[in-house]
């Protein structure tokens, strides 16, 4: 009995595909936080992370974590601790610079203890990145403000 096997380039097709996401990127920096509606009062700085989490290959859509970190107004003994957000639906738009755009205006996160509310815009750079939350902790009654920028960290 003789056997023939035969097969084709075709075949190939079937073959997983490698998944080119890139990796998530760490960034290490200070998170300044504020109140606007009491701008008298100083706000905090404090070391933190963000982490980008690409949802693809082309780098349109992420999830952004953050670290915990406190939001106060120490004249008035007022003290809340943010917990680790991690936004959700964060769409990515690549500039001419090779600089991402980074915005989501609506989202919705726990952070610690507070169900969180919010915005996010901000832009990747080279090896930098800059993010403003604008958003309301749990029944929080104003607005919070924290700016985190810093530099990618060796992953």
């Amino acid at each position: 009995m003789l056997s023939l096997i035969t097969g084709c380039a075709s075949d190939n097709v079937h073959q997983p595909q490698p998944d080119l996401t890139p990796d998530p990127s760490t960034y290490q920096g200070v998170m300044f936080s504020r109140i606007p509606v009491f701008p008298t009062f100083a706000g905090v700085s404090a070391m933190d992370y963000a982490v980008v989490t690409w949802a693809d290959e082309a780098q349109s859509s992420a999830t952004i974590t953050t670290g915990a970190f406190d939001v106060q107004i120490a004249e008035m003994g007022f003290n809340i601790q943010i917990g680790e957000m991690k936004i959700p639906e964060v769409a990515c738009f690549r500039q001419g610079d090779g600089s991402i755009e980074l915005s989501n205006l609506a989202f919705e996160c726990q952070a610690g203890d507070y169900y969180t509310t919010g915005s996010l815009e901000g832009v990747v750079s080279g090896d930098s990145i800059s993010i403003v939350l604008k958003y309301r902790p749990g029944s929080m009654p104003f607005e919070v403000e924290s700016t985190f920028t810093g530099q990618l960290t060796d992953q």
